[in-house]
């Protein structure tokens, strides 16, 4: 594949900082992770959640908790809060939770005995979805009065996924995509539209170039307006014939040297392929993965940029800034940028 971007896999400490905490621990699984700015942070089958630290990677530490095993864990923008979803459907506002002596839990049990599928934070509120198409707002409570939680509406179909921009609130089922207007918590639906039939979304960064994009059957997005309007229909089809991305690799030690490296040539993107959750990354391109593939589109040219297949399959992908974190079945982390 040729093409004008570089992609970079950084080799650190990460995997070593990770299996030396927990290959004492053989009953215990990692199920979901997240990683920002400072921190990087798992949720475990135990309940537990580790709290590594970034540049070095060292591991910090642990919060027990009694309130069953981890689904999905999410660090808040500000990196002030984590919040945890159990398995149970308990949502779980880590505050403080750096300092031993002072870190608090808040607990919510607005979508208990359900499957919470999605987790999204915006600035100090987290949106959250389950299985039901069940949404609710979780606000970190700031003023005295404030309404910790409430559930904002119900849709008939599970959610796959949620993304907010400013006072815009954008939610996808397997069916279809909704825009809302969300002037606060109290407000719960004012303009809720319709962008027909898709699966996924999300939105760009700046208020002049922001977009929705929405995944469509056979390698396609639709390019969406604020006003919830299809303006372009882009097709990637043709895009799939490339062949897997090479990588510069680069070594932790002062003295390592440029590696170059393509994973496996033989492989081709399947044509069966189509978007699961898509994600922006570097306010151009969209990033998309299923249980082996890593996939890199940019809208602008229809191209493929980047894709590349693991062997031992990807349990889940985290974006802060442009590196991506992808935690393989076998537990091993790759960075990549």
């Amino acid at each position: 594949m040729e093409n004008d971007f570089v992609f970079v896999e950084y080799l650190s400490n990460i995997n070593t900082a990770v299996k030396h905490t927990f290959q004492s621990m053989q009953r215990v699984k990692l199920r979901c992770f997240d990683v920002s700015s400072t921190y990087l942070v798992f949720g475990a089958s135990s309940g537990g959640i580790y709290i590594f630290k970034r540049n070095p990677y060292e591991f910090i530490k642990l919060i027990p908790s009694r309130d069953g095993p981890t689904k999905l864990i999410a660090i808040s923008p500000d990196e002030h809060h984590i919040s945890v979803v159990c398995a149970t459907g308990l949502i779980l506002i880590l505050q403080n939770f750096i300092e031993d002596a002072k870190t608090q839990t808040q607990v919510f049990n607005e979508h208990e005995g359900k499957q919470v599928t999605y987790i999204k934070w915006h600035r100090n509120e987290l949106y959250v979805g389950d299985e039901t198409g069940k949404i609710s707002v979780v606000s970190v409570v700031v003023a005295l009065f404030q309404i910790p939680s409430a559930a904002l509406m119900t849709i008939v179909s599970p959610i796959v996924q949620i993304d907010a921009y400013e006072s815009l609130l954008l939610v996808s089922t397997q069916e279809k995509t909704y825009l809302s207007e969300m002037n606060s918590v109290h407000n719960t639906r004012k303009a809720f539209q319709s962008v027909k039939e898709n699966e996924l979304l999300l939105t760009g960064d700046h208020h002049l170039n922001t977009k929705i994009f929405c995944a469509r059957p056979g390698a396609r997005l639709w390019e969406v307006g604020l006003d919830a309007k299809v303006r372009v229909t882009h097709q990637f089809r043709e895009a799939l014939s490339e062949e897997s991305s090479s990588v510069l690799i680069i070594g932790c030690e002062e003295e390592s040297v440029l590696q170059k490296t393509q994973r496996d040539t033989k492989q081709t993107v399947p044509h069966s392929f189509n978007f699961c959750r898509i994600y922006p990354v570097c306010d151009t391109f969209v990033l998309t993965y299923d249980s082996k593939r890593l996939y890199i589109f940019d809208p602008g040219t229809s191209k493929l940029v980047y894709w590349t297949t693991f062997s031992s399959g990807i349990k889940q992908v985290a974006i802060v800034n442009n590196e991506f974190y992808i935690l393989k079945n076998n537990l091993n982390i790759i960075v990549l940028s």
